[in-house]
C-alpha cells in the first residue's frame, strides 16, 4: 500500500468526520422545527418567544467562532475542534434537561449548544483548505452540501414523525446521543491538519484579522456568503408558522413541503461539483447568483397576486436554494484561500458574520405576523440583490475572482 494512497485516505476520513460533525449541528438547527408551534402551545407564550430557541443557537454560533479561527492558525485544529465539541456535547444535555421544565432555560441551553457547533464549524473550511487545492476544496464542500443539505430535508421529517409517535421531549434525547456519537469519534480518530504552528497571543489575532479585513475581495466574498446565509433563514423560521397556518398543515405535511427544498440543493451542489472544472469558479457563483435572484424575485411577487398556492411558493424557494449551492460553496473557497495563512481566521470571520446575521434576520422576521410571508421574502430579495451587485462591482475592481 502506498504513502500517497494512505495519505489520501486519512484526508477522505478527515473530511468525512468534518461531514458527519456539520450534519450533526445542522440537525440540531431543524429538527426540531416542525415541533415549534407544539412547543409554543406548551409553554403559553408567543410564537416570537419561542423562535428564540433558534435565533440563540445562531447568536452562540457566532459568539466564539471569531477567536476559535485565528487560535486554531498558532495551536492546531484538532484541540480547537475538541473544545467546540465538548461545548455542543454540553449545551446538548442541558437542552435534553431543560426542555420541558423552562423555556429561558431552554433557550441558555441551546445559546451552549451554538457556542459549541460555532467553534468546530468554523475549521471546516481551515481544514478543507489545509488538505486540498482551490478546485479540489469547492469540489469536495459541494459533496459536503450533498451530504449537509440532508440534514434539513430527513431531520425535519424524522422530528415530526417521532413528536406525532411519542412527544417533542424525543428530539432532544436524540440530539444529545448524536453529540456523544460525534465527540466520541473525534476524540479518538481526529488528526491534525495544520502542521506549521505559530505563537499565539492577542496581538497575532488582531493582526490576522486586520490581514482578512484589509483584503476587499476577501470580504467580499464573507459578505455575499453571508446575506444568502441570512435570507436562508429568514425563510426558516417563518415558513412553519405561515404555511402552517395559511395552508393548515400538519408538523408532518410542513415537514414533506421544506424537504424539497434540500433536493434542490443537493441538485445546485452536484451541478456545481460537476461544472466547476469547465466553467470555474467565477461562472458558477454568477450560475448560482442568477438562479438565487430569480426564485428570490418571484417569491418576493407572489406576495401581490391573489391566492398564490402552495406550489407557486415551492417553485419560487426552490429556484431559490438550487442557485445557493454553488454560491456557497465556492465563495467560501476563495474567502479561505484568498486568506493566505490565515485561512482559520478567514473561516472564522466567515461563519461568525453568516450565524451572526442570520441571528438577525431570525429575529427580524419573527416581529412579523404569521400570516404574511413578506418580511421573510423582502428580507432574501434584498439580500440576494445586495449580494449580486457586491460581487460584480468587487469583480470589475479587483480582478482576484478566480483562482
Amino acid at each position: 500500500m502506498s504513502t500517497e494512497f494512505i495519505k489520501d485516505s486519512q484526508k477522505n476520513f478527515t473530511a468525512a468526520l468534518l461531514v458527519l460533525s456539520v450534519f450533526v449541528f445542522e440537525s440540531a438547527t431543524n429538527l426540531f422545527l416542525p415541533s415549534l408551534p407544539s412547543i409554543q402551545h406548551f409553554f403559553h407564550v408567543s410564537a416570537e418567544y419561542v423562535q428564540h430557541t433558534l435565533s440563540a443557537y445562531l447568536l452562540g454560533f457566532a459568539f466564539l467562532g471569531i477567536l476559535s479561527g485565528p487560535i486554531s492558525d498558532a495551536i492546531g485544529r484538532r484541540p480547537v475542534m475538541t473544545f467546540g465539541l465538548s461545548l455542543f456535547l454540553l449545551g446538548s444535555f442541558f437542552s435534553y434537561v431543560f426542555a420541558t421544565e423552562s423555556l429561558n432555560m431552554l433557550i441558555l441551553s441551546r445559546f451552549f449548544q451554538g457556542l459549541g457547533a460555532g467553534v468546530a464549524t468554523v475549521l471546516v473550511f481551515a481544514t478543507m483548505k489545509d488538505m486540498f487545492d482551490n478546485i479540489k476544496c469547492a469540489r469536495m464542500m459541494s459533496l459536503m452540501g450533498i451530504v449537509i443539505a440532508t440534514a434539513p430535508m430527513i431531520s425535519p421529517l424524522i422530528g415530526s414523525s417521532i413528536a406525532e409517535m411519542r412527544n417533542w421531549l424525543t428530539l432532544f434525547s436524540i440530539m444529545l446521543a448524536s453529540a456523544i456519537l460525534v465527540f466520541s469519534i473525534y476524540a479518538c480518530f481526529g488528526k491534525e491538519t495544520l502542521h506549521q504552528k505559530k505563537p499565539l497571543n492577542l496581538k497575532i489575532i488582531f493582526k490576522n484579522y486586520g490581514s482578512v479585513i484589509r483584503h476587499p475581495p476577501a470580504m467580499a466574498y464573507i459578505f455575499i456568503s453571508m446575506l444568502l446565509y441570512g435570507a436562508l433563514f429568514a425563510w426558516i423560521i417563518h415558513a412553519p408558522f405561515f404555511f402552517r397556518e395559511v395552508f393548515h398543515l400538519s408538523a408532518f405535511e410542513y415537514a414533506l413541503f421544506a424537504a424539497c427544498g434540500p433536493i434542490f440543493y443537493m441538485t445546485g451542489a452536484f451541478a456545481n461539483y460537476l461544472m466547476l472544472p469547465r466553467v470555474g469558479i467565477s461562472g458558477m457563483i454568477i450560475v448560482g447568483l442568477f438562479t438565487a435572484s430569480t426564485g428570490a424575485a418571484v417569491l418576493f411577487f407572489l406576495n401581490f397576486i391573489e391566492a398564490p398556492s402552495l406550489g407557486q411558493y415551492l417553485g419560487a424557494f426552490l429556484t431559490f436554494n438550487a442557485g445557493l449551492a454553488p454560491v456557497f460553496s465556492n465563495t467560501g473557497t476563495m474567502a479561505v484561500s484568498l486568506s493566505g495563512d490565515k485561512r482559520g481566521s478567514a473561516s472564522a470571520l466567515l461563519a461568525t458574520f453568516e450565524q451572526a446575521f442570520a441571528a438577525c434576520t431570525t429575529y427580524l422576521v419573527s416581529l412579523g405576523s404569521a400570516y404574511s410571508i413578506l418580511p421573510a421574502s423582502l428580507i432574501i430579495l434584498a439580500s440576494m440583490v445586495t449580494a449580486s451587485g457586491l460581487y460584480f462591482y468587487v469583480r470589475k475592481i479587483f480582478k482576484e475572482t478566480e483562482i
